[in-house]
């Protein structure tokens, strides 16, 4: 949690929510992707869209630009 809380203070993870909803956020979006990767049974790698997720969680996590 300290790198966290870290990149709250350096103005690089949003700022406007409490650490644990940014860490419940990470946590859900991994959790969710890997579980339904397993109940679809998928033959494509979960790292094959590796660019297309970070992306995402990126935004989802980091400080927006307003």
């Amino acid at each position: 949690m300290n790198v966290w809380e870290d990149g709250q203070k350096r103005g690089v993870l949003n700022d406007t929510v409490p650490l644990y909803i940014l860490f419940d956020v990470f946590m859900g979006f991994i959790s969710r992707l890997g579980l339904m990767h397993i109940i679809r049974q998928t033959d494509t790698p979960i790292n094959a869209e590796f660019d297309a997720l970070f992306v995402i969680l990126w935004r989802a996590i980091s400080k927006p630009d307003i």
